[in-house]
Formats: structure tokens, C-alpha cells, sequence
């Protein structure tokens, strides 16, 4: 048995609580990673839309939770795989960085080959994490 001055279920008394802000961070795809980190699997998305997900992929590269996400991953993928593109539109960056943040190298290989095939210019990822060597 634990002994000391310990209270169970007593919500921490703070006197200042610090707030983070994350202006640059989506705000539903950060809820969807923490609902993740703390284990409440109840309140994350069997399904997420292709905006969400890429949003979550954004995240996953900034805070490094790569593992936090491998288990949910392929069951989000599997909500949005029909809209991969086949030629060139605007889908077309979000699923590079989808496939890059979450290493599907089939993913990125597909969508690698149709911006090659189809761009006729730069292409701009300069907004995306990939790595760019």
C-alpha cells in the first residue's frame, strides 16, 4: 500500500497555469494526437478526410511522434486511399507529405512519379516537412 500525503482523483490546485500557445498548429489534428498520447482511443477517429490527415502528418513530423501514430496510420490511409491522384492536381502535395512524414514508400513513389510526369515547372513544398535532399 502506498503511504503519504497522496489524494487520488484530486485535480491538480495550480496557481498559475502556463498556457502554450500553437498558433501554427491545427487545432483538431493536435486534439487527435493527444487524445492518441494519453491513451483515450475512444475520442480518435476510426476516419479522417484527407485535409485532416495531412495536418496530422504535419504534426507528426514536428513533434517527432512518428511512433505514437504507427498503429492508426494504415487504418486513416485506408479512409482516403481512393484519392490519391493519378495526375496532376491539388492533392497531389498533400499526399507527398502524407507519404513522406508516415514512410509509405508505394504512396510516394506513385504520387513522386506523377509530379515528375506532369509538372511542368517548380514545385513548391517549401510548406511541406519532406526532407529535401
Amino acid at each position: 500500500m502506498i503511504e503519504g500525503g497522496l489524494t487520488y482523483n484530486q485535480q491538480p490546485r495550480f496557481q498559475n497555469p502556463t498556457e502554450i500557445p500553437l498558433h501554427q498548429d491545427d487545432p483538431e489534428a493536435l486534439l487527435i494526437l493527444l487524445h492518441t498520447a494519453h491513451s483515450q482511443f475512444g475520442k480518435v477517429p476510426r476516419k479522417v478526410d484527407l485535409k485532416t490527415l495531412t495536418q496530422i502528418a504535419i504534426l507528426v513530423d514536428k513533434y517527432e511522434l512518428l511512433e505514437l501514430t504507427e498503429l492508426l496510420v494504415d487504418n486513416w490511409l485506408l479512409g482516403v486511399n481512393d484519392t490519391i491522384p493519378s495526375e496532376l492536381n491539388d492533392d497531389l502535395q498533400p499526399w507527398i507529405c502524407i507519404a513522406a512524414v508516415f514512410e509509405r514508400e508505394s504512396i510516394l513513389q506513385r504520387v513522386s512519379e506523377v509530379s515528375t510526369r506532369e509538372s511542368k515547372g517548380t514545385f513548391d513544398a517549401s510548406n511541406l516537412p519532406i526532407d529535401r535532399q
